[in-house]
């Protein structure tokens, strides 16, 4: 849309960068627009790392910006001799990645200020980053930036239409792929950082190597890309999941802000551990699933039927497994509570059986519904114990026990009970189970003990 000179300005001596729209595109009024809106809305931002404007007009029919000059290079530059250095194998390679990731997080501070200010810039990547002599960057070309705030007011809207692609597709996020302009947002620019932290780390952009534009596009809406560690293995591992999660499909599990992707390589270049964690394989699947219904769907169902056939007892025992889990979660709870209440109140008698009344209904509810799981009277031996109704709390935790032999929670609640009688018989201090630091082990069965175990109702000698 326009072409950029090195000019002097003499009326305040010094060198800026001049823009001119092409002469082709004089006679086309979008273009027209769009130069003037670049100009608008570099003009409303003021930061380090963004390039000033300094006047913006027009000279025999043919608009201009003059803007900050900045000496050096792009950064894009700056890849290239990182990518350089990683074929030669030259130990200079981590240097100059940490050197651009330093450089990603100062752009990304300075694209989180545009968008406070309501601009998104729309076409980031390396070319459109200026570096100076020390490496410091300026995000520049807001040729394609959307003002969020001014779009209805202004009508800037009207120059693309759902369906129009913008932006450059190596950096694309899926939304530009698929020209839907109603999620077209902040998001799309935190993508873009993540596709250049991508590139600084592995020397390729994440689909790189597509035959055409419209593979590209199809894999920027469909795929997900490897994890830079996986197509280059000297990368940083510590960057995996800020690179994965800043290049998300959907725009609301990316960063929230640029301002938190660039929090995240601060850390990362303070030695610090990042906040990021990749998505597992399971999740990874099912997304990959989701993006090609029309084709895997009617495949998976056929395969869930095969599976359910074959292996309907394992799957019964797994959500039996995971639903006795969640009771025993909620007792434990429950039970928490009530020690909690007995050790920070003064209660009489009375309060304590009030207090006990909710754990007690949702053990006998529980012992209803799973009369053969042992667990549940163990824990009521629990709640008895603690109300000084000994000879009932020995009777659930013998049931317990007989129901199930070879559970740990049994074991541990009913160990913590007679752990707690040898103590209060010999006059020996005894801190309560939870207040010890104890809490039941894994709720895992093991097998049954060999040897025979004292009943509940032994008593120390």
């Amino acid at each position: 849309m326009g072409v950029v000179w090195k000019a002097w300005d003499p009326s305040l001596a010094r060198m800026v960068a001049l823009k001119l729209l092409r002469e082709d595109a004089l006679a086309d009024g979008d273009s027209r627009v769009r130069f003037q809106r670049e100009a608008r809305a570099a003009a409303k931002l003021h930061h380090p790392g963004i390039v000033a404007v300094h006047d913006v007009g027009e000279v025999d029919g043919r608009l201009f910006l003059t803007m900050q000059f900045v000496p050096g290079r792009s950064f894009d530059a700056l890849l290239s001799e990182s990518r350089e250095a990683r074929r030669a194998g030259a130990p200079a390679e981590a240097d100059l990645v940490r050197r651009a990731v330093t450089v990603l997080a100062e752009v990304a501070a300075a694209v989180a200020h545009a968008h406070e200010q309501g601009v998104v810039h729309r076409d980031l990547k390396p070319a459109n980053i200026l570096l100076d002599l020390r490496d410091r960057p300026a995000v520049t070309d807001f040729g394609l930036a959307k003002e969020i705030a001014r779009a209805d007011q202004t009508g800037a809207s009207r120059l693309t239409h759902t369906g129009d692609v913008m932006g450059t597709p190596a950096y694309m996020s899926p939304e530009q792929a698929e020209g839907d302009l109603a999620r077209i947002g902040p998001a799309c620019d935190v993508l873009a950082l993540g596709a250049m932290l991508y590139e600084a780390l592995t020397g390729a952009t994440p689909f790189e190597g597509k035959r055409d534009v419209h593979d590209l596009l199809r894999a920027v809406i469909r795929d997900d890309p490897l994890p830079p560690s996986t197509r280059h293995p000297g990368a940083a591992r510590g960057l995996d999941a800020v690179c994965l999660e800043a290049l998300e499909k959907a725009p609301a599990q990316r960063y929230r802000t640029a301002r938190e992707f660039a929090a995240e390589l601060r850390r990362w270049l303070d030695g610090r551990p990042v906040e990021a964690r990749r998505p597992g394989a399971g999740a990874r699947a099912w997304r990959w699933m989701m993006r090609r219904k029309a084709a895997t769907l009617p495949l998976a169902g056929a395969a869930l039927v095969l599976f359910a056939l074959a292996l309907g007892s394992a799957w019964y025992r797994a959500d039996r497994s995971a639903h006795l889990r969640g009771m025993l979660d909620s007792i434990a709870r429950a039970v928490g509570e009530f020690e909690e209440a007995l050790r920070t109140t003064r209660m009489d008698g009375e309060s304590q059986q009030s207090a006990a009344l909710q754990p007690l209904t949702l053990l006998d509810r529980l012992a209803g519904e799973e009369p053969g799981f042992g667990p549940i009277f163990a824990w009521r031996g629990r709640v008895l114990a603690l109300l000084r109704r000994k000879q009932k709390a020995h009777g659930d935790f013998d049931r317990g026990c007989e129901l199930s032999p070879g559970h740990a929670v049994v074991w541990y609640l009913r160990g913590v009970f007679l752990l707690q009688e040898y103590s209060e018989a010999r006059g020996l201090p005894m801190a309560s189970a939870d207040a010890g630091g104890l809490r039941p082990p894994t709720s895992r069965p093991r097998p049954a003990p060999t040897r025979p175990v004292p009943s509940a109702t032994t008593r120390w000698a």
